[in-house]
């Protein structure tokens, strides 16, 4: 969800398809000018209205709003290289510095110790209202200088 100056708004739905969408908000009713770009996982807008999509597979890419229908994709932009396979999960875009937030999550090994008896847990508690996450959750994030023309330094790696 993200406003650009010209009252375009963003909606990505990352659940199953990952259906980006952009509304006109200039309207009393906004309406959808397109959501034919599936697969994205999150998205930002630069200072020229370009908008940047990241996708589940790790992709970044850059759009073009055209007669406040048409997106045209006008650049790939380049993943980190320690950041391939994983999730593009946030954006951000403030003054030429895009911000990017990657994740993976794996699932969590199975306990060699375990005979499937959940029975032989003494310290079980029925009350529990959420188990813990077993899964293996990786995340980096990354930032870098993108001019006007889509020109964009190396990404600095900020850790996880």
């Amino acid at each position: 969800l993200e406003f650009s100056t010209s009252y375009h708004l963003v909606l990505v739905d990352a659940s199953l398809n990952g259906n980006l969408t952009v509304l006109n908000a200039a309207q009393s009713n906004p309406t959808p000018l397109f959501s034919r770009i599936t697969n994205s996982s999150c998205a930002t807008w630069s200072s020229t209205n370009q908008m940047i999509v990241g996708h589940k597979d790790g992709s970044l890419s850059m759009y073009s709003i055209v007669d406040n229908a048409l997106v045209t994709q006008k650049t790939t932009l380049r993943t980190p290289e320690s950041a391939k396979g994983f999730t593009c999960t946030h954006l951000q875009f403030h003054n030429q510095t895009l911000v990017a937030g990657f994740c993976q999550t794996t699932r969590a090994k199975e306990d060699d110790n375990d005979n499937g008896d959940d029975d032989d847990d003494e310290d079980d508690d029925e009350d529990d209202e959420e188990d813990d996450d077993e899964a293996e959750h990786e995340a980096f994030l990354f930032l870098t200088h993108l001019d006007n023309s889509a020109k964009m330094d190396d990404w600095n790696d900020l850790g996880d």
